[in-house]
């Protein structure tokens, strides 16, 4: 995690408010879609990022909360990459240790009405 399906425990499912997230570029007025946007929205949808939600509506308002609940599982990610420092800290060896974090791909997040990844 944070991957798909985007599933957070408590209290991370409900850690932030969507209202405060980002809105995407493809829900401002101004937005053009580009041709290669319609072969994108077909290769993953909303409903592929979520469990048990086959019938999810396109709006603003569910992609906003599924931003916040993947960002919750950022949070929780971040969370235990403290419990790690902590640990090395308290066993000594934090100094002694070299930690390299990667990451192989973002999410789109609905993006330019997209999900997933790959595009």
């Amino acid at each position: 995690k944070p991957h798909p399906p985007f599933v957070a425990p408590a209290p991370y499912n409900s850690l932030l408010d969507p209202t405060k997230m980002t809105t995407p570029l493809y829900f401002d007025s101004s937005y053009k879609e580009h041709p290669f946007d319609g072969l994108s929205k077909k290769y993953k949808r909303l409903e592929d990022m979520v469990n048990g939600f086959d019938k999810l509506d396109k709006n603003l308002e569910t992609t906003l909360k599924i931003r916040a609940i993947y960002m919750g599982l950022v949070a929780e990610l971040d969370n235990h990459i403290g419990r790690v420092f902590s640990w090395l800290k308290e066993a000594g060896q934090y100094d002694e240790t070299l930690v390299i974090i990667t990451s192989d791909h973002g999410e789109m997040l609905g993006d330019y009405g997209c999900w997933g990844k790959m595009h």
